[in-house]
């Protein structure tokens, strides 16, 4: 979903606007943030020549975040601060308190800044249910219409599928985990990621697969 069409960043102002959003200003210093935050504690550091691209594909997300999160403040969808108490508790709960505070300083944030990304996301995605979601409907009829008329693309050979298994050295809150078993360390990630590998030879053993 791309919305930044009419607010641009704004290379040509101050030297600390980075955009300006309906009257609100995103500065250099919350770019740079952010970008610390979601850069940090992954393991790899972007190359010189790459930051610059993607602290701009990072602006473009924040300025369409402020669009949909004033959409749904409009709306009446904004989270609440329950509704912010309830997440931030869930994801404090991953952590020991040493485990927690070692996390914000790492990332350079605050418990508020927290706070803020979790009304923020929270927000967006009550807005996203109640415009998109709830409104996309299909009948069981349409379901086997469509079978009918598209029946021999379900009769494939066999293949293989493909999954992508994103696995942290840490909890992060862009990256949600079903199973509450986020590694902490980056010990532990290496030691999920070797699980993971010895569960999915082992089930590609069981369905006689030779080369897992």
């Amino acid at each position: 979903m791309t919305l930044a069409s009419g607010c641009k960043p704004a290379s040509t102002a101050t030297t600390d606007l980075a955009a300006k959003v309906n009257g609100k200003n995103i500065t250099m210093a919350e770019l740079d943030k952010q970008f610390k935050a979601r850069t940090q504690g992954t393991g790899q550091t972007p190359a010189p020549e790459e930051v610059q691209d993607l602290k701009m594909q990072l602006l473009n997300q924040m300025i369409n975040d402020e669009i949909l999160m004033e959409m749904a403040t409009a709306a009446g969808l904004a989270a609440t601060d329950s509704e912010v108490d309830l997440k931030f508790n869930e994801f404090k709960s991953q952590y020991s308190e040493e485990a927690f505070q070692a996390q914000l300083k790492a990332q350079s944030m605050t418990v508020e800044d927290i706070r803020h990304e979790l009304r923020k996301s929270q927000s967006v995605e009550k807005l996203v249910n109640k415009e998109i979601t709830s409104k996309v409907s299909v009948s069981e009829g349409e379901i086997k219409e469509f079978y009918d008329k598209n029946r021999q693309s379900f009769n494939l050979p066999p293949g293989y599928h493909l999954l992508h298994i994103l696995v942290t050295p840490g909890p992060e809150i862009e990256v949600r985990n079903a199973k509450n078993d986020d590694a902490k360390t980056p010990t532990e990630a290496v030691a999920k990621v070797q699980r993971l590998l010895h569960d999915i030879q082992g089930r590609s053993r069981r369905h006689g697969d030779p080369h897992p």
